[in-house]
């Protein structure tokens, strides 16, 4: 313990040092801190401890309302730990926050109390040279070194740090160490329950009401929430798995045959944390259409019967509900992709090896513990539960005898379990289909009432099915004797303007200031009205199909109007979830552009700190999250530096390329002439001339003699009249 102590002033100093002379590096840093944190902590957990008896408690701490207050100080400390594996690697104000004010306080609070914390641990074998004060200490020193970094790290307005939003964040923090609160927690505040949810009693019922309303509170409050924010509470419930599940373990417990993690509700834990963490589909999906059925069939039909608010009891209801309801978030928030068919026959594929290998390890392990009874095939449990099992289970028992060991199989009994496991699993896919159709037509609801604020009133209803469709679309704009009159005014600001452009064209607009281009680029992109004539997008009205036209667009306005309290990442995720982008396509897209403009370690601070030209990019970024067929930039390079303008007409090629449009006005001659295969000139609203770059290089004329002919009044093309 004394050397854990020697070594917190070294965690202190490297995360001031750090904090005050490194900036740049304190991102990593809390990312590295919180590796070492996990490994030390995944040691620690497994450790049971003294006052996990509520009889121990009693004798630690007698006073019954300090023993609740420190029970609760436990179930912060790992909410505290919770936090911060999870806040350095996602960008959350609210967590930010706590990681940066609570944290450190939970961790000084744990250092003043810290030889009852070691009584609490050890009992009357309490030693400050015990490994696990040693553990503890190097804990709480790095919870606390890397919450004073956090500290000097994140920086927050001051209505970020208003009562209220410290109380909200409490509150947020409250919530998070529920998930990982030690399993002793409610006992050790209220005493023995002294109920058994079973056999649907009221007590079961409540539970059981719980499991199922959880998920669907989380989904309403969570499913209007960036991306990340949606991410983040998916990863800290799976993380929170962990910590439960192996908190009511010791390394000794493995030794134990029937202590292995090989139900299938165990594997799940596991195999959720792996998924969410990792992203890894496979086994996101095996949990989906497996382990859900398992977990219900477990919470339905429960196979304890001690104490509700017993260790045990805790254990055994918080992993099942975690392990019912995690999966059906991944897809409910689009963490992961609503699965089709297809991915349910190779979930049935690994259950069944799954299925092959317990059976084979509970004939085995039969020989050295007669308790083994991995997914119930070796007890009569299921058995006593559904009548045609009972026939099976006692009328179907063989032994093998192989060398010194002797094999015990059930083959009839496995079998009914197997074919009705299988039953369940496909009529879990029906249910899935029928709660994927009401969820369609919530979401559908609820697209339908955040555009319609974008849109106006009288938007037409759209469902999901006729979204996905027009992403097959060709990529076209058709403008007819387009005319725009403000207010009460006689002059048309556009008169009769006509013009087309097709699929992989990047398309100049030309004209002075106050020619007209701002005002045909507004009405195209549907933010304002149109007097007379019509405007398609990909052949959708953007009068009468607004919707459909403006799925097809990204725009790019000339000033950058973006919401400026919101993080890049915010901002842009934002943008991507009005336009129903992927999980996956975010998260590449988003990386790709964000390399591209040197935007990486900016994409986490407010936008209101960005330069004009960062500002620029960060509006470039989200006018692409969802590859629109049209991209509309409004002097897209005014006021940019060398570099970031050759960044975006590089990526203006690229998007062409792809056969999407790129439409642009702009003042520069030379840009437009280089990365343009047409243009169009607007001179008093009036459309003068529409000019092939080609063609004009191949008559060896310039553009900027083309612009002065029609624009300035200046020929410099011998032969031809002046416009006027």
């Amino acid at each position: 313990m004394i050397f854990a102590l020697a070594l917190i002033p070294l965690f202190l100093f490297s995360g001031f040092y750090i904090g005050f002379k490194k900036p740049k590096y304190a991102a990593l840093s809390l990312k590295i801190g919180a590796g070492i944190l996990a490994i030390i902590y995944f040691f620690r957990l497994f450790s049971l401890d003294y006052f996990e008896e509520l009889s121990n408690a009693k004798t630690v701490i007698p006073h019954s309302f300090l023993r609740i207050l420190y029970v609760l100080l436990r179930a912060y400390t790992s909410g505290t730990i919770l936090v911060t594996l999870v806040t350095p690697f996602f960008n959350n104000r609210t967590f930010s926050l706590i990681l940066s004010r609570f944290v450190p306080i939970v961790a000084i609070i744990n250092f003043i109390l810290i030889k009852l914390n070691g009584q609490a641990f050890l009992g009357p074998s309490f030693s400050w040279a015990n490994l696990r004060m040693f553990q503890f200490g190097l804990e709480q020193g790095l919870l606390l070194s890397i919450g004073c970094l956090a500290f000097l790290t994140y920086r927050f307005e001051k209505e970020d740090l208003t009562a209220k939003r410290i109380a909200k964040a409490f509150g947020i923090f409250s919530l998070t160490t529920l998930l990982v609160m030690p399993l002793f927690t409610f006992r050790g505040i209220f005493g023995p329950l002294g109920q058994t949810p079973k056999d649907f009693n009221l007590l079961h019922r409540m539970v059981l009401y719980f499991c199922f309303l959880a998920p669907a509170v989380l989904y309403i409050v969570f499913r209007s929430k960036p991306y990340e924010d949606r991410y983040l509470l998916t990863v800290l419930i799976a993380v929170a798995g962990i910590f439960t599940y192996f908190n009511n373990y010791e390394f000794a417990s493995f030794t134990i045959l029937t202590k292995w993690p090989l139900h299938l509700c165990n594997t799940a834990i596991l195999l959720m944390f792996i998924a969410f963490v990792f992203r890894s589909k496979t086994f996101f999906y095996f949990n989906y259409f497996i382990n859900v059925i398992g977990a219900l069939i477990a919470l339905v039909i429960p196979s304890i019967s001690s104490d509700f608010f017993s260790v045990t009891s805790m254990h055994y209801w918080i992993n099942h509900f975690y392990a019912f309801m995690l999966p059906l978030l991944g897809v409910a928030l689009h963490i992961f992709p609503r699965p089709n068919f297809k991915l349910i026959t190779t979930s049935i594929g690994v259950f069944s090896i799954y299925f092959v290998v317990v059976a084979f390890i509970n004939s085995w392990f039969y020989n050295y513990d007669k308790g083994v009874n991995y997914f119930f095939l070796n007890d009569d449990f299921l058995a006593k539960k559904f009548g045609i099992l009972k026939t099976l289970r006692f009328n179907g028992i063989y032994d093998i005898p192989m060398g010194n060991l002797t094999f015990r199989v059930y083959p009839w009994y496995w079998l009914g379990i197997y074919i009705g496991f299988i039953f369940l699993t496909f009529a879990t896919w029906f249910v899935y289909d029928a709660l994927y159709k009401v969820s369609d037509h919530h979401y559908d609801w609820h697209v339908r009432k955040v555009r319609q604020k974008l849109i106006g009133a009288g938007a037409i209803s759209l469902s999901i099915e006729e979204i996905y469709a027009m992403q097959e679309v060709n990529s076209s704009i058709k403008i007819s004797h387009f005319s725009k009159i403000y207010g009460k005014n006689k002059t048309k600001a556009v008169d009769d303007f006509s013009l087309e452009v097709h699929q992989g064209e990047i398309f100049g607009f030309l004209g002075h200031n106050g020619a007209g281009k701002s005002t045909v680029i507004k009405s195209l992109v549907g933010i304002q009205s149109i007097t007379e004539g019509t405007i398609e997008v990909c052949g959708f009205d953007i009068q009468k199909n607004p919707l459909q036209a403006k799925l097809m667009i990204g725009y790019v306005p000339d000033n950058h109007a973006v919401y400026e309290r919101l993080t890049g990442r915010e901002y842009v995720s934002y943008i991507a979830d009005l336009f129903l982008v992927s999980t996956e396509d975010r998260k590449t897209r988003l990386e790709k552009y964000a390399k591209m403009f040197g935007l990486e370690e900016a994409l986490d601070k407010q936008i209101k700190t960005y330069s004009h030209g960062m500002k620029q990019k960060i509006s470039v970024i989200a006018s692409l999250i969802h590859n629109p067929k049209v991209w509309v930039l409004d002097e897209p390079l005014t006021g940019l530096d060398p570099t970031s303008a050759y960044q975006i007409k590089e990526c203006m090629k690229e998007h062409a390329k792809a056969g999407n449009i790129v439409f642009f006005s702009s003042h520069v001659i030379e840009v437009v002439e280089n990365i343009c295969d047409r243009i169009a000139v607007i001179k008093k609203g009036h459309l003068v001339t529409i000019e092939s770059i080609r063609d004009l290089k191949a008559r060896g004329i310039s553009l900027e003699s083309i612009y002065l002919k029609y624009v300035g009044d200046i020929n410099l093309l011998e032969g031809e009249p002046n416009v006027s």
